[in-house]
């Protein structure tokens, strides 16, 4: 099915004003720079941020649970993504 420029713009414009929850499943608080600026969740507790932050700690999140755990970036990516709960 063909998006129109029209339904991209409207999509962003309503991602802008969600609110996510992001999970961080380590027993040490996580801190990553958005558009230089820290944004932190709690260890083993939820964070909160606009839908395009969200997606950035949640990124960031995987990489530095899947490098502290020594485990492969692309094979284990699936299993982590499951314990950080993105909502």
């Amino acid at each position: 099915m063909a998006r129109t420029v029209a339904d991209l713009k409207q999509e962003v414009q309503d991602n802008s004003k969600k609110v996510v929850r992001v999970y961080n499943p380590d027993t040490e608080d996580f801190t990553v720079k958005y558009d230089g600026k820290p944004h932190t969740v709690k260890a083993l507790d939820f964070g909160e941020f606009s839908f395009e932050i969200g997606n950035h700690v949640k990124k960031h999140l995987i990489t530095f649970l899947l490098n502290k755990r020594g485990w492969h970036p692309i094979m284990d990516r699936k299993r982590v993504e499951k314990e950080i709960k993105f909502e």
